[in-house]
């Protein structure tokens, strides 16, 4: 039930964010949303290791559990934003000099089959997707190990270790996103595709702090430390990597394309990622061994983003989406939908329009008035 509910919260959530903000707002926006994540998950993981150290595990799902029965009765009242409501022509960030390849005919036709053929297709979306595999299967598989390894190689306490595990997650994700959207908030002024080169840049980084934290045993200060940074660094890759998986996906196919997304990431990462570090564990008697693998799949995450950067064709910049669509800006400014009108179910700039109305009927008025005074004037008749 769980995984039903995040499965439908996940596929959804992006595509009512790109609907509610414009292309150069989005990175921001999910960097927000993407907080949610360590930050969630890492109150929930000292609490609850905290709560099952004295009154048992049943209690710490029922603690955990009830902050997203609140949430979902309060999502109730939130308006479903106009689809594409803030995009330009068909709301997807096409890459330069693209070439028509055939896949126009497709794009046409309609049906399950059809959409899963365009969004598989669309080559930014697919290395996004593996690099987010190679992700979530490092954070699957340390966040499952970590407090046992620990535990065993720190001599740190299951709860002291849930603690401090979870205030190390909440504190490195929320700088990590913030720092991830930043980033590519700067070099997007500067550089095209710059939502595949900020994560690209921090992954190095990310993988040789992993590895250092990994490796380098015996104290809990230096071990937290390590799996601080790398936290940091790997966390920056979030906001980035979904505004290019949703903006480059037209809006009737954002919400399927974030489903097959989700599906991938966790089927092939975090899903498996702990049964693999159990049975290298278990074959090499040392969970030290198996946990190698996790910084290993940071580097390859790394790898794909740097393909992207270098190999695919480049996005736009923020300067080139604003030059190219500069002259739909004016119309597009008197529909663009906002968090707060769909919220409240107004239009943002119904006072610009109101006195735009009435500057045009005062116009209205006096030419009628001019064309009235021509008319009795002696001039006139002649």
């Amino acid at each position: 039930l769980v995984g039903v509910g995040e499965a439908a919260y996940g596929s959804i959530a992006g595509a009512m964010i790109s609907d509610l903000y414009p292309p150069k707002e989005r990175t921001m926006a999910f960097a927000i949303y993407a907080v949610a994540g360590p930050l969630g998950g890492a109150v929930g993981y000292g609490l609850g290791a905290v709560l099952a150290s004295v009154w048992g595990w049943r209690a710490a799902f029922m603690v955990v559990g009830t902050p997203g029965v609140l949430v979902a009765i309060a999502v109730l009242n939130l308006q479903d934003p106009p689809r594409g409501a803030n995009d330009m022509n068909d709301g997807s960030m096409q890459p330069i000099s693209s070439e028509e390849d055939g896949r126009s005919a497709m794009a046409v036709q309609s049906g399950m089959l059809f959409d899963f053929m365009r969004i598989l297709t669309n080559p930014h979306w697919l290395v996004a997707t593996c690099s987010l595999v190679a992700v979530c299967f490092a954070i699957g598989g340390m966040a499952d190990w970590v407090a046992s390894f620990l535990q065993r190689y720190d001599g740190a306490s299951m709860a002291s270790a849930g603690i401090m595990v979870g205030a190390v997650t909440a504190v490195a994700g929320i700088s990590g996103n913030i720092l991830g959207a930043k980033v590519a908030n700067l070099l997007d002024q500067r550089v095209r595709s710059a939502s595949f080169l900020a994560p690209a840049l921090f992954s190095i980084p990310a993988a040789f702090m992993g590895m250092l934290a990994i490796n380098v045993t015996g104290s809990q200060a230096v071990g937290y430390a390590f799996l601080f940074v790398t936290q940091i660094c790997l966390w920056t890759h979030a906001s980035p990597l979904q505004n290019i998986s949703l903006s480059v996906i037209p809006p009737d196919l954002r919400s399927r394309s974030a489903g097959l997304q989700i599906f991938f990431t966790h089927i092939l990462g975090d899903v498996i990622s702990p049964p693999i570090i159990g049975e290298i564990s278990d074959r090499t008697g040392s969970l030290q061994a198996g946990m190698q693998i996790a910084w290993v799949m940071m580097l390859v995450a790394g790898g794909w983003w740097f393909f992207g950067y270098s190999c695919l064709p480049p996005l736009q910049t923020r300067v080139d989406a604003e030059d190219m669509h500069g002259h739909a800006k004016g119309a597009a400014a008197q529909s663009k939908a906002t968090f707060l009108s769909v919220l409240c179910e107004e239009e943002a700039d119904s006072s610009d329009i109101e006195t735009s109305c009435d500057s045009a009927g005062s116009s209205t008025h006096a030419a009628s008035d001019d064309n009235t005074l021509a008319a009795l004037s002696p001039s006139s008749s002649l």
